[in-house]
Formats: C-alpha cells, sequence, structure tokens
C-alpha cells in the first residue's frame, strides 16, 4: 500500500479508542495464526477494518483479562521501542513507503553511439540509441525483432515452400543466404541430407570442422536462439561472431539467452529466439515491431557455434557479473542518458573491421 497517497489520521479521541481495542484484543489475534496477523497489519492501517475484525474473531476463544492487559502493555513497549506512538500519522516513518523514500537506484548509462533504422514503409530513417553501462563493454538496445530462418536445413527451396520466402535468401548472381557453387548457382541438399532438394542455408557463424556444402556447419535458425546484428553495429561495439547475448520481451517478461551468429539488419533473431520469446516465429509474416532488449557481450565468445546448453550457462554468468536482471530492468526503462558519447553513426566502419566481424 503507497501510504503517500493516503490521507494521514489524525490523532483524537475515537483513534486512540481504535488503537487501545486493537492492543487488548491482539492476544486473540495472535492465537488465530499467521493470517490473522496480516488482519492485525490491515486494522493499524485502517480503523474501518475493525468491524470485520470483530466478525472473524467471534468463534476465538477470549483469553482471561489478564493475559490481554499483559500482551497489551508488551506490545506497546515494542511500539514505542520502534518509534511508532500510539496516535502518530499511520505511514510516516514506514519503511519503504513514505514520499521521502529512496527508490531503487537507476541504471547509469551512456549512448555509446545511434544507428539509424529505416522503416519498412520507406519513412524517414529513426535512430536507434546503443547504450553502455558505466565499466562494462556489454551494450544494449531496444528494437523490433524481425524472424531469421538463415541456417535451418529447410530454410529456403528452389520452389519457395521453405520457411523462409526465398526472396530473403537473395537474387540470382547475388545470393547471401544459400551456399552457391563455382558458378554462382544455390547447392541443393542430396539424399543424405537432412532434407533433401533444399537449399544449403547459410549463417555468417560457422563451424569450420565441417564441409562448406555440410548444411551441419551452420547454426540452425530452428533450434539454436541466436541474434543478428548490422555489421556496423558489431564493429562499432566490438562484437564478434560466436559472443553471447541476453535477450528480453519487454511486453510479456519472457527473456532468453543467445549466440550472435549472424549479420544482418537491426533487431532481428533465429525463430528458436523468437519462441523463446513469445513471439510469433514464423520467418515469413511474423516478428515484433519493437519492444525487444538486447544485450551483447562482446569479446565473451569463441567464434565458434555453441550448444544450446553452452550458451545458457554462459550468457547466465555474464548476465551476473553485468549486474543481473534488475538492472537489466532499470536499463531497459525510458530515461534521459547520463552522458553522451560521441555520435558514429555517420561514420562508416572500416572496410578491415568490417572484415573481421564476417570472419
Amino acid at each position: 500500500m503507497n501510504w503517500t497517497h493516503r490521507e494521514a489520521l489524525k490523532p483524537s479521541r475515537r483513534s486512540g479508542l481504535r488503537a487501545f481495542l486493537v492492543l487488548f484484543r491482539l492476544p486473540t489475534m495472535l492465537n488465530s495464526g499467521q493470517k490473522r496477523c496480516a488482519s492485525i497489519r490491515q486494522l493499524l492501517t485502517n480503523g474501518n477494518q475493525l468491524k470485520s475484525l470483530k466478525t472473524n474473531n467471534r468463534r476465538t476463544a477470549y483469553p482471561s483479562i489478564f493475559s490481554r492487559l499483559s500482551a497489551s502493555i508488551f506490545l506497546t513497549v515494542l511500539l514505542l521501542a520502534g518509534g511508532v506512538a500510539v496516535g502518530q500519522n499511520i505511514g510516516q516513518g514506514t519503511p519503504g513507503l513514505s514520499e521521502n523514500s529512496a527508490l531503487p537506484s537507476a541504471c547509469a548509462r551512456s549512448v555509446l553511439f545511434s544507428f539509424p533504422v529505416v522503416s519498412r514503409n520507406g519513412g524517414d530513417a529513426q535512430e536507434v540509441p546503443i547504450w553502455q553501462a558505466p565499466g562494462n563493454q556489454a551494450f544494449f538496445f531496444v528494437s523490433g525483432m524481425t524472424i531469421d530462418a538463415d541456417g535451418a536445413p529447410n530454410a529456403y527451396h528452389p520452389d519457395n515452400i521453405g520457411l523462409d520466402d526465398l526472396a530473403n535468401a537473395g537474387l540470382p548472381g547475388h545470393w547471401d543466404g544459400v551456399i552457391t557453387d563455382r558458378t554462382g548457382e544455390p547447392l541443393i541438399q542430396g539424399p543424405d541430407d537432412p532434407f533433401p532438394g533444399y537449399y544449403v542455408s547459410c549463417t555468417a557463424l560457422t563451424d569450420r570442422t565441417k564441409a562448406r556444402t555440410d548444411p551441419a556447419r551452420y547454426v540452425d535458425a530452428s533450434k539454436i536462439p541466436y541474434i543478428v546484428l548490422p555489421r556496423d553495429v558489431a564493429v562499432q561495439g566490438g562484437a564478434q561472431l560466436g559472443d553471447f547475448a541476453v535477450v528480453v520481451n519487454l511486453r510479456n517478461g519472457k527473456s532468453s539467452y543467445a549466440i550472435f551468429a549472424d549479420v544482418g539488419t537491426m533487431g532481428e533473431g533465429s525463430i528458436a529466439l523468437a519462441n523463446n520469446l513469445g513471439i510469433w516465429s514464423d520467418a515469413r509474416q511474423g516478428g515484433r515491431r519493437g519492444g525487444i532488449l538486447y544485450l551483447v557481450f562482446p569479446g565473451s565468445g569463441n567464434r565458434q557455434p555453441r550448444t544450446i546448453e553452452e550458451i545458457s550457462a554462459e550468457a547466465q554468468k555474464l548476465l551476473e557479473d553485468w549486474g543481473g536482471a534488475e538492472k537489466l530492468t532499470s536499463c531497459s526503462a525510458n530515461q534521459a542518458p547520463v552522458a553522451a558519447a560521441a555520435k558514429n553513426s555517420d561514420s562508416p566502419a572500416s572496410a578491415s573491421a568490417s572484415q573481421s566481424v564476417a570472419n
């Protein structure tokens, strides 16, 4: 109950009488168990509940008057020792309830840089601030989520019956979501592959111990929760493929650990990640326009695909070291930046740095 939104009760004879009645009947209430204790606290805060409390105590055996007086005197001593006197305005001096009580400390954060994002309808670009807390290289931002099917062996099909629209894999001569042969034609899975007849879909993060034409070389979007970052965001934030992340759906409170596995647009995640967050995971029509928080830990990975168990264990440790879920909740609140760093959204990343992300 927020005492600051209630008018304080003025001391009077009536309030003094109510307080005395409460103290006088306390032993009876205590014998009623824990639930009765809760009723006592409510009665102390609202004298109007006295009537209902009397009704609840009709079946309770009355102790002797001496027992009542003893308990009343004992409680009075405790109350006085705690600084709460009979007739005092209720709510004053109550920890966490007064108007001047200290609120949880706000997240100290600053804008690391901003990244322009163009809306799907071709409107003006909006700057997405990339935040960073002091003393840690991790960065975070709030955006939407488009669904990425890349890496799933059934992501793309020549007849466009895969998980995702074939147009999202690129165009003839400019394929980027599927593996091509030397002539530039997409490779098709054979009879020994997971989905014969489908294209071999790829991700930027790969298992180099497997052949380039092996669908298992790539991170399966339908099984592994991964995030996608624009190349410039990864470079300026210091993130490398294989780094870990935590993603939170601010609309329903669901969260998931993830791995940075592909390079693409701002605010994008795998099918498995969307499922974990309670987001419609259809790669063709699903996704979320906003309200998704991404927390990325640069330098935390080994540039290799990882199992779900490894992703969860590593990302959980990183989140705890960073400050935990409470800090993440505080930092996700809409507040003005504590300090602004240089705005680098208009500065293109160097070619060498961009190449390091892809590798």
